[in-house]
C-alpha cells in the first residue's frame, strides 16, 4: 500500500510527537532490534516461547511509557482507540 503525502506527514508528525512526550531517560530502547530479536525467535529459531516471552516484553515497556506519559484511552470509544490524556 502506498501511503499518500498527507497521511505521510501524519505519520511524521505523530513519530515526532511521540518521540518528543516520553524523556529519554523512561526510553532508551532499541525498538528495532526488538523487533527483529522477536521476528528470529519466530520465523528462524521456531522458538515459539522465547518469541512470545520478547513480545510480552516489549508490549509490556511500551505499556510502561503509554501509561508513564499519562495515556488513556477512551471509554466511549467503539474501536477502542486511545488518546493522550
Amino acid at each position: 500500500m502506498v501511503m499518500s503525502s498527507e497521511d505521510a506527514l501524519r505519520n511524521a508528525g505523530h513519530q515526532l510527537y511521540r518521540r518528543l512526550s516520553v524523556p529519554e531517560e523512561v526510553n532508551k530502547r532499541d525498538i528495532p532490534a526488538q523487533h527483529r530479536a522477536i521476528l528470529d525467535a519466530a520465523l528462524a529459531a521456531h522458538d515459539e516461547d522465547k518469541a512470545a516471552e520478547l513480545l510480552a516484553m516489549h508490549i509490556q515497556r511500551t505499556t510502561d511509557i503509554l501509561l508513564y506519559v499519562g495515556f488513556e484511552p477512551k471509554t466511549d470509544d467503539a474501536a477502542g482507540v486511545g488518546e493522550v490524556a
